[in-house]
Order: C-alpha cells, then sequence, then structure tokens
C-alpha cells in the first residue's frame, strides 16, 4: 500500500528536476519498485496516513420497514338507502269541500249497462273531509300494526292487501288512538289480530251516530269515495270517457302487470289522489245495497252481508276501474291479494279553501 504514495509522490516531482540524466535514474527506480497492490473495495474509505491500514467503515444498519396490512374498509352498519319513492307531487291528504254530485253511471256512458246497480242520482255532502292521497301502505301498516299481510310483500310502498274489512277499520282506529283521536269503530266484538289471518267480529258499530260525525279515521262512504275519485269530471274515468290514456293512470290487468305497484308512481286525478282507479280494489263504510233518489250524506243500508269496494285492481279489468263500478262480492271478513283501502276523516272547514 505505501508503494502506491510513493508513486503519486514521484508524479508531483518539480520541473527543476527532471533533466534527460535525472529522468533515465527515476525511470530506473520506477522500475525497481514493487506492482502497488489493488485499491480496496470502492465502498471503503482508505486513510491519508502511510502507517495504518484503512478500516472500512460500516454503513449504518437501518432497521427493516414493518410490513403492514392495510385496515380493512369498516362495513356499514346502515342498511342502503332504499329506492326513493315517487312523493315530491304526492300531498298526504286532500281536503274535500261539501259537494253536490251525480253519483252513478249516467246514460250514454262508455260501459252504459241498461239494469245495473249503477242507477245515476244526485248526492249532497254536507261535511267537509280530508282524504289520504294515495292507499295505506304496506310500511305504513306494518310501522303501527308490526305484521305485513301482504302477498306482494316485497316493497313497502306497495299498497297493503289481503285486509279485511275488519283489519281495515282497526287499522284506522290505531291510527286515530295515535293521533290522540277518538275511535270510530267499536271492535268489543273482535278476536285475533289484525293482519294475521284470524282477526275476526261478531259485530262492529260506529261510536258515534253516523259517519260523517265521527272524530277519528274511518273509511270513507260509497258517495265520498266517488266525489274523491271523481273530482269534479262526469266521465267514465276521472281521465275521461275513453280508455287510451289508462296505462298513465291505472295500474289494471290491461297494464300487463304481474302484481300491485308503488302507490304514487301513476298520474293523479285533479284533486291529488293517485291510484284511485286499479292497484288495488279499497274498501268502503257502507253495506251494499240499491242507490236510493236522491240523498244527503248517504250511509248505505244499516245491515246487510257483503261491504261495498271501489276502484279495481291490477288484476281486473278497465271497466272495474271506472268512477261508478261497485264491488259487490266482499264479505267484511273477505281477504284477497288485491284489495286493500284508503282513510278519510271528517273536518270542520278551518275557514279557507281546499
Amino acid at each position: 500500500m505505501r508503494s502506491g504514495f510513493v508513486f503519486l509522490s514521484l508524479l508531483v516531482l518539480p520541473a527543476c528536476v527532471r533533466g534527460s540524466g535525472e529522468l533515465a535514474g527515476i525511470a530506473d527506480l520506477l522500475a525497481s519498485l514493487p506492482t502497488p497492490s489493488p485499491w480496496p473495495s470502492s465502498t471503503l474509505t482508505p486513510s491519508l496516513s502511510p502507517s495504518t491500514t484503512p478500516t472500512p467503515t460500516p454503513a449504518p444498519t437501518v432497521p427493516p420497514t414493518p410490513l403492514t396490512t392495510p385496515a380493512p374498509t369498516p362495513t356499514p352498519t346502515t342498511p342502503p338507502t332504499p329506492e326513493p319513492m315517487p312523493t315530491p307531487t304526492i300531498v298526504p291528504l286532500a281536503w274535500i269541500r261539501p259537494s253536490i254530485f251525480e253519483m252513478g253511471q249516467p246514460p250514454g256512458d262508455y260501459y252504459h249497462m241498461p239494469g245495473a246497480d249503477e242507477t245515476p242520482h244526485q248526492v249532497a255532502l254536507t261535511n267537509w273531509f280530508v282524504i289520504q292521497a294515495t292507499e295505506v301502505t304496506q310500511s305504513q301498516w306494518m310501522d303501527l300494526m308490526g305484521n305485513n299481510p301482504s302477498y306482494f310483500n316485497g316493497n313497502g310502498g306497495n299498497p297493503v292487501e289481503q285486509v279485511s274489512w275488519y283489519d281495515a277499520v282497526a287499522y284506522a282506529n290505531a291510527l286515530s288512538a295515535k293521533s290522540g283521536l277518538p275511535k270510530a269503530y267499536d271492535l268489543s266484538s273482535c278476536v285475533g289480530k289484525p293482519g294475521s289471518g284470524d282477526f275476526v267480529c261478531e259485530n262492529v258499530s260506529m261510536t258515534s251516530t253516523s259517519p260523517y260525525s265521527a272524530k277519528g279515521w274511518r273509511l270513507p262512504t260509497e258517495a265520498e269515495w266517488e266525489l274523491s275519485y271523481r273530482a269534479g269530471t262526469k266521465t267514465t274515468w276521472y281521465f275521461g270517457s275513453t280508455p287510451t290514456s289508462i296505462r298513465d293512470y291505472a295500474c289494471i290487468d290491461q297494464s300487463n302487470t304481474r302484481g300491485t305497484q308503488p302507490v304514487g308512481k301513476l298520474l293523479p286525478n285533479a284533486w291529488g289522489l293517485f291510484d284511485m282507479a286499479g292497484n288495488v280494489w279499497e274498501w268502503c263504510n257502507d253495506w251494499y245495497g240499491d242507490y236510493p233518489g236522491r240523498v244527503d250524506n248517504p250511509v248505505g243500508p244499516t245491515s246487510g252481508t257483503r261491504r261495498v269496494a271501489r276502484g279495481g285492481s291490477w288484476n281486473y279489468r278497465r271497466d272495474e276501474a271506472r268512477a261508478a263500478s261497485r264491488g259487490n262480492i266482499f264479505t267484511p271478513e273477505f281477504r284477497n291479494f288485491g284489495l286493500g283501502f284508503r282513510l278519510v276523516k271528517s273536518e270542520q272547514a278551518l275557514g279557507f279553501e281546499p
């Protein structure tokens, strides 16, 4: 290692000793020197001291970076937000003012059937009432009653069905109780659980002298239902006298449906009520019977074996969804996947027009 340093010193001799004789002597001197050993590995730094052997400086030990497993993304604990229902244009209730209207099927109607139980007659309703803008949904039923009797039960926004007339009035009483209102029906003779398929009653009566004077929620009278359906029209359906646009307004058999659909999906009538035609038949308060002549605040017969249902359903033809069509085959304990309801409540005028 020392010869290497001598070699470097000779290379830097001053020019004053570089005569020809001196150069020859230098050449002989260089030839007599041993061949220098190679430099250590380039990773070592040699010492400048000629008397010591350079010692490599160890590289600092860097601890390896530990491998880390990314924390898993936590699974959401809340259910995904359901697809929003088409509710922006739906009002929860519609106010219906006292009215005089022609109830029944007038001659010349698109589906006029002589001798049918739809005799036209004038009706006067002298009380305000509010009516639910949509049929009672499965979600609304479940929130209040704790079960779901529906056959088409995959969507809480669909109308509740497979409810008897008794089930419907039990729901009305439950909603009245929740709202702090007097119950409209006396159900003291009933046994079983509403919506379970075994709820039956020996006798149900109103807790007031008339449906129109009841303070709680109740089923609409047949006259209230038809007035609400017509919404000021005199045509076969609330959207006209021909069925060309019926699929825009009604979920019926000709709509190629295979069951009920979410309420409020189709177009409403002029008073903002949805699915008055189709989707499910709707229970009314009345026993079925023949129409009288002109009448104020009709309530139907005082007794009977069948309750009236209105509006047709997803599995019935368009003629059953007419304004005047009357479902007259349903006993109060009957349940079916095309049978539901909506509720009304009598109101006093609050000094404004609805």
